[in-house]
């Protein structure tokens, strides 16, 4: 993953913002990457936008049954996804992007050795 980093610096309005330091690219070889963006449903296309993610009508990250994006293996949920909510609905919506996740994870796996098995075999 190509990374650069940030500061915090204060805007014209007073409010925080993040801004890239010049110069400080790096790269980190990563199997996994979480974005936890809270309350925010315009931001994930900043943040997102380099993975070329489809969008719905609300500006959210659109996601079919299992929380999949339009980008094999990249899933979203919460407010990234859908329009907010409070208590009961997050926590439903997380378990059930979990079970997509594993449903994915152990599909994934099952392509994997069988693939290794008719290649051995």
């Amino acid at each position: 993953m190509l990374c650069n980093q940030v500061e915090w610096q204060k805007d014209e309005k007073g409010q925080y913002q993040m801004v890239n330091v010049p110069d400080t690219n790096f790269e980190i070889q990563v199997d996994l990457v979480v974005l936890a963006m809270g309350f925010d449903s315009v931001r994930p296309r900043r943040a997102c936008g380099c993975l070329g993610l489809n969008y719905n009508g609300r500006s959210n990250i659109a996601v079919d049954a299992q929380h999949m994006t339009s980008v094999d293996g990249v899933f979203a949920a919460g407010d990234a996804s859908v329009a907010r909510r409070w208590w009961c609905g997050p926590f439903q919506e997380g378990r059930e992007t979990a079970k997509g996740i594993d449903a994915y994870l152990i599909g994934l796996l099952w392509r994997t050795r069988s693939n290794r098995h008719r290649l051995t075999a």
